[in-house]
């Protein structure tokens, strides 16, 4: 009889105790959102976690992978609209980043490699437009930068050689001339 009891609480001690072992190893842990401390959810297996602002609204979610900021990574504005995405490699930002204002319009796009910032940059108006546009290499702006006025038209030209500017074209609104200067000095109107 002993043996029996004994045979039938180990059975049932095999079908309850994963279930038991899963509740205890859910990757979520809750906090709670009062007088602006955040919210956290966890999620150890996906190294993904999320903040809150006060009003439950997601502050943040980011990537982790050995407490370094590793993959993707979200911040938000306090009315749940996209303020700016990226990617981090071992705790430096790297790829392409995206910077959104409260409506939505996208108003950055920067582009890094391990921390530096590597490639095109853009700043955009809030009618789409685009503002300005050049590139990075280590760091350093390189070759020619634009600017363009709110309409999409070619206001001026800079050109950089190792983040120094060397030279400047102004488009004149009034006489619709090109200025060109070369290290602020003025060698020519076009």
């Amino acid at each position: 009889m002993k043996s029996t009891l004994i045979k039938i609480i180990f059975s049932i001690s095999l079908i309850f105790l994963p279930r038991v072992k899963a509740q205890q190893s859910l990757p979520l842990t809750n906090g709670t959102s009062t007088n602006g401390i955040s919210k956290t959810i966890i999620k150890p297996k996906s190294n993904s976690n999320t903040y809150y602002y006060s009003n439950g609204s997601i502050k943040e979610i980011r990537e982790t992978s050995n407490n370094k900021l590793h993959g993707t990574w979200k911040l938000f504005y306090d009315n749940g609209q996209l303020k700016k995405e990226g990617v981090f490699n071992n705790d430096k930002i790297h790829g392409q980043w995206k910077i959104y204002d409260q409506k939505g319009r996208l108003i950055f796009i920067e582009n890094y490699n391990n921390g530096d910032e590597d490639g095109i940059w853009k700043a955009f108006y809030s009618n789409g437009k685009i503002k300005i546009e050049g590139a990075f290499t280590k760091g350093k702006r390189q070759g020619t930068w634009k600017t363009y006025n709110e309409f999409g038209e070619l206001r001026k030209i800079v050109t950089f050689e190792d983040d120094i500017e060397k030279r400047e074209l102004i488009l004149d609104d009034k006489s619709k001339d090109l200025n060109f200067y070369s290290i602020n000095q003025s060698i020519g109107n076009y």
